[in-house]
């Protein structure tokens, strides 16, 4: 089975996706959980186990999602990157978000991507297109726009304040780098 880098599991940083499920509702338990601690007649042999692996450290955390009226999901994750089944954890988290919002493995693999930035998404209007093309002055004044966004998100980045009076001279340094007109 072959599997396209966009959609397999090395593509997703573990800290992303943590960050990615608790922005999205999902929590940790203060314990394993229900299911892991609390076996009906077997709860002495599993917290045994569990506190004689790794050192008396558990190598996973849980997620869970409750919504009213659903039974709870959960998610297990590695903690490390290198663990031994981390592939094969991931792969089941991504899967699981799939089946949870009803969305394609890319999708949910690209928000999980992007839960670390910030994205800015534009259209030029239609009335500037002209036979598919923008002209030249439109595309220029278009461009610095932008730049001027990545200046004033830039200085609110350094310095993170309710307002700022004008743009600070790193902050235009760093748009021209990246936006050079």
């Amino acid at each position: 089975m072959s599997v396209e880098p966009s959609t397999c599991p090395e593509a997703v940083p573990l800290g992303l996706l943590r960050r990615y499920l608790t922005a999205h509702g999902w929590r940790r338990p203060d314990t394993v959980g229900p299911a892991l601690s609390a076996p009906p007649d077997d709860s002495g042999i599993v917290r045994t186990f569990l506190e004689t692996r790794a050192g008396g450290r558990r190598n996973f955390d849980l997620y869970i999602l409750s919504e009213q009226g659903a039974d709870d999901v959960e998610i297990l994750l590695p903690r490390e990157q290198g663990s031994s089944d981390f592939l094969r954890r991931v792969d089941g988290a991504i899967q699981t978000l799939c089946d949870v919002e009803g969305r394609s493995p890319e999708d949910v693999i690209s928000d999980v991507r992007a839960i670390g930035f910030d994205v800015v998404r534009s259209r030029i209007p239609d009335f500037m297109v002209q036979d598919g093309t923008i002209r030249l002055e439109v595309a220029a004044k278009y461009i610095a726009g932008v730049k001027g966004l990545l200046a004033a998100t830039a200085t609110t980045e350094i310095k993170p304040t309710p307002y700022f009076e004008r743009v600070r001279p790193a902050a235009l340094e760093y748009a021209d780098h990246y936006c050079p007109v």
